[in-house]
């Protein structure tokens, strides 16, 4: 199910290219587990991207098209390969080669999950 779409949060390295776009794929309430969000994100050559998040969420991202590189790291990322964010990190991506197409899943840290009610789907 999408939820909406809507302009990716990357901004341009050279200040101009083509649109980019964001589309939720699914959000907590939907899901009936700890997992935030999953989202499906479409950047141009050239955007750059940080993959924060927002206290209390760690996060994996999924290249599946496209190529990247992740700041201060060697080498690049290309389809298949996973980054995971854990709470506190920030790191920066950079499109290579585009359209690079990144799943996003979100979950809640352990620490944040313990602090909720049970949640069971209604039959």
């Amino acid at each position: 199910m999408i939820v909406e779409t809507g302009p990716a949060p990357a901004r341009r390295t050279d200040g101009a290219g083509p649109d980019r776009q964001l589309r939720c794929l699914a959000r907590r309430g939907m899901l009936h587990s700890e997992c935030q969000a999953i989202d499906h994100l479409r950047l141009a050559t050239g955007d750059h991207l940080d993959l924060t998040e927002a206290a209390g969420h760690e996060t994996a991202w999924v290249v599946c098209r496209g190529r990247a590189s992740l700041t201060g790291q060697p080498g690049q990322l290309t389809a298949g390969d996973v980054v995971v964010v854990p709470v506190g990190s920030r790191p920066g991506l950079t499109v290579l080669s585009g359209p690079l197409e990144l799943l996003r899943v979100a979950v809640l840290t352990a620490e944040a999950a313990r602090r909720l009610p049970q949640r069971r789907p209604v039959a």
